[in-house]
């Protein structure tokens, strides 16, 4: 993989300072940041970076080292993936001693952090002796590989510039990059498949392919859906020490704004670190940045309960939460609606909660015999009847309570007939409790029809047996019994 003429005689004593000017970066995918190992001594920034090490650029200035354990001197990286959660795959171009296993150069090695273990045994998988791992990246859980040389594996022979696809003990052609125009006298010396399935490759020498000249230290964008080259990275002119150079190994994440792990790209919060990706209301804005976590119309800052579309605010002051009765949960409807939130029985605005006078009658719900109901309330008169059994309004904002007028007074005394002594055909027109003149008077008055007859006191003839047998008829033989009554003739 090394080029010793272009680079220098003796490999491991190069250290070369690098410039940091600004990163060029020409790809159609943006590029995050750039994990790579050379196969030289470099410095970045401050930072001495070793052929057996691995460093991470953000490629606007930020460049720290990758934790891959502790690695003999002499040693390099050949192959570089990034697993995620502190875990790494790695490939050395030499036979290499870790802990009490030795691993050969065409194995792929498993760091987690703190030990290493075999993660690719080529000895398992019918690598012959002598063949290096050149590449490496995985596709859906699967490796992709490039070697040092040609290899015939699974039927197919693979060229040093192609990189292969192992699913399970079977090998395919992943890319042939032959194929695609690249020199056929270049080695794939490094490679990272990007989320939308393009590729980035680094070759051992220079080149030009798809309109775009290229040396050993540079990254290539690869489409294969249209076979599209790109130039993924300038090394050298992001650092003009890398024209020293040769990029053994990459692995690329995407852009992340806030540094939280999520890409810009599929980041619900691009720019307020949210790890978890926490959408309560599956509006696709996180809770990070989302100013309404609940989707119910009232903003976090104000909401009592910014994670419940139930539970907001109480403007009215009713006691009834303004979002109680809900719209439509998480979704775009507001749910806050203090003219709606929470049984109302008179439709007044106000919850029963808070309301107190449910069914605005005019009674207090503490004094109400049925709370509930306009027409049911007290009997302040003691008369026997509900003082707002014939209401005004029911629901309405009028009072209904009105002892005067609580149920049919034949008498109009204030007191409803249920209470008031039976009327009975006893002459006794104006029911003063006496049958004297004037009810005489009133008698005349009705029978020539000057005011109407009083048929329930009035109705007195014919009498049987010294009793009134009313007959249905106001008529003189009633005002006659009548005037007799009064003048104490007879009794009944």
């Amino acid at each position: 993989m090394t080029n010793i003429n272009k680079h220098c005689a003796y490999r491991f004593s190069c250290l070369l300072a690098i410039f940091a000017l600004p990163a060029l970066l020409q790809a159609a995918t943006p590029i995050g940041s750039l994990s790579y190992s050379t196969d030289i001594s470099v410095i970045a920034g401050s930072t001495l970076i070793d052929d057996e090490a691995v460093l991470n650029d953000n490629l606007s200035g930020a460049r720290s080292p990758v934790n891959i354990g502790s690695l003999p001197e002499n040693t390099a990286i050949d192959a570089y993936h990034h697993l995620g959660g502190g875990s790494h795959l790695v490939s050395f171009d030499t036979s290499i001693t870790l802990g009490s296993t030795t691993y050969e150069p065409a194995d792929i090695v498993r760091f987690n952090g703190s030990t290493y273990s075999i993660e690719f045994d080529a000895s398992t998988k019918n690598i012959p002796p002598g063949v290096n791992v050149d590449a490496l990246t995985m596709d859906n859980g699967n490796l992709l590989l490039s070697f040092d040389q040609a290899i015939t594996l699974s039927g197919t022979t693979f060229d040093d510039e192609d990189l292969v696809r192992l699913v399970g003990s079977s090998y395919s052609m992943a890319v042939n990059t032959g194929n695609t125009g690249v020199p056929e006298e270049l080695d794939l010396d490094a490679a990272h498949l990007l989320a939308n399935g393009h590729y980035l490759f680094s070759f051992d020498g220079s080149g030009s392919v798809g309109g775009f000249s290229f040396d050993d230290e540079d990254v290539l964008e690869y489409n294969p859906s249209n076979g599209a080259w790109d130039l993924a990275w300038d090394a050298d002119n992001t650092y003009a020490a890398f024209h020293y150079a040769d990029t053994d190994a990459i692995f690329a994440t995407a852009p992340d704004s806030d540094e939280d792990g999520v890409p810009d790209s599929t980041d619900n919060c691009p720019l307020n670190a949210n790890p978890t990706q926490l959408d309560t209301d599956g509006d696709g804005e996180g809770n990070a940045c989302d100013l309404d976590d609940d989707n119910d119309g009232v903003l976090d800052t104000s909401d009592i309960d910014e994670l419940n579309f139930l539970v907001c605010a109480d403007a009215d002051a009713d006691q009834c939460d303004d979002c109680a009765e809900g719209v439509d949960g998480f979704g775009p409807q507001p749910d806050n609606n203090p003219n709606n939130d929470g049984l109302d029985t008179d439709a007044d605005g106000a919850c029963n909660v808070g309301d107190l006078d449910d069914d605005n009658d005019g009674v207090l719900d503490t004094m109400d015999l049925d709370s509930l109901d306009p027409f049911s309330c007290s009997d302040t008169d003691t008369d026997l009847c509900d003082d707002c059994s014939i209401g005004i309004d029911g629901f309405g904002p009028l009072a209904d309570i009105l002892p005067a007028n609580d149920g049919p007074d034949y008498n109009a005394d204030g007191i409803c007939d249920l209470s008031d002594p039976p009327i009975t055909a006893d002459g006794d027109l104006n029911d003063d409790g006496v049958v004297n003149a004037a009810d005489v008077q009133l008698a005349i008055r009705m029978l020539l029809g000057q005011i109407p007859s009083d048929l329930a006191r009035g109705d007195v003839a014919p009498l049987v047996g010294g009793v009134p047998a009313s007959d249905g008829l106001f008529d003189l033989g009633d005002v006659l019994l009548i005037q007799r009554k009064a003048l104490g003739q007879i009794y009944f």
